[in-house]
């Protein structure tokens, strides 16, 4: 049987399943996902700002975002905790630098 919880923070709505095989799947209400999404896209325009006025290198930033990945499954973070990560990273990979 699959085990099931709901996962509060910040007034956000999921609902979590762990499945077979080690998969977790989510159900988030639209208000939720929309929040989730705003998030995402500031988080992406600030680290991508950072690394076109040579603040930070692409490198560093994913160095940082990797430990803070690691850190948070060391301390047992919920399911999902690695998915703006994830998508932060892939959006890092893909940067071209900014013609000045």
């Amino acid at each position: 049987m699959a085990a099931a919880g709901p996962i509060a923070a910040d007034g956000l709505n999921w609902r979590w399943t762990q499945e077979p095989k080690n998969r977790v799947s989510f159900t988030v209400d639209q208000r939720t996902a929309a929040i989730i999404s705003g998030y995402t896209e500031v988080l992406t325009e600030l680290v991508r700002l950072l690394v076109d006025k040579g603040i930070l290198s692409k490198d560093e930033i994913r160095d940082t975002i990797t430990q803070v990945v690691v850190r948070g499954i060391e301390q047992g973070a919920q399911p999902g905790f690695d998915e703006v990560p994830i998508i932060l990273l892939r959006s890092v990979d893909s940067w071209k630098p900014t013609p000045h």
